[in-house]
């Protein structure tokens, strides 16, 4: 259920026990019957459907053992499938093995890891704001404006934004300009890309 290179870096840390490939749902839901693994690793890119089913089912069937979710779609609903069936976190493998190794720690330690452009779209409050840091250029955004640079920073479009906050085009338009006087920004393409940087890698440009 896991690629290549992914293989390789997760087996220098770590002992992996099974590699299955979901082909018969049941005959996997049997193997972790008899004995439960310590992380399971569900790649979303190949059987995306039966992956799901797969999720849904081991978290029913037993729910002691975290999942990560993986997959090379950059599409949000990809990784709503994956939480919405139960999974524990989400990778995009175009990140680093070392973000891997570190989401796997996470997972073990009882905890949760989802990538931040999946938290700012469907869980902005869990993408932290440096909010405690007076003199950080976002301390001064009400939680609006974050909300809004956030959806800018995972690309989506002015119309969309409005279509998902349920307001009109012209008061996100208003917001987007705010933002870019109170950030210093000079045009829409630096707001773009210091909206991007921010949600990818947790800084401005």
């Amino acid at each position: 259920m896991v690629r290549f290179s992914f293989r390789c870096a997760i087996e220098q840390h770590f002992q992996v026990d099974e590699y299955l490939e979901p082909d018969d749902t049941n005959q996997v839901l049997a193997l972790i019957a008899q004995k439960p693994p310590a992380l399971a690793i569900i790649d979303l890119d190949h059987y995306q459907n039966q992956e799901v089913n797969l999720i849904k089912q081991s978290k029913s069937q037993d729910a002691s053992f975290p999942i990560l979710s993986i997959s090379y779609s950059s599409d949000l609903d990809v990784m709503e499938k994956g939480m919405q069936a139960g999974a524990d976190g989400f990778l995009s493998k175009s990140q680093s093995h070392d973000t891997l190794i570190h989401a796997i720690q996470v997972l073990l330690q009882g905890g949760s890891f989802w990538c931040r452009r999946y938290l700012a779209k469907s869980k902005p409050e869990l993408l932290p704001f440096p909010s405690y840091i007076p003199d950080h250029p976002l301390f001064s955004l009400s939680e609006r404006e974050r909300q809004i640079f956030q959806l800018i920073g995972i690309k989506m479009k002015t119309s969309k934004i409005a279509t998902h906050l349920k307001v009109s085009t012209k008061t996100i338009e208003s917001h987007r300009e705010n933002l870019k006087y109170k950030l210093g920004f000079l045009n829409a393409t630096e707001l773009t890309a210091n909206a991007i940087s921010w949600v990818e890698n947790g800084a401005l440009l």
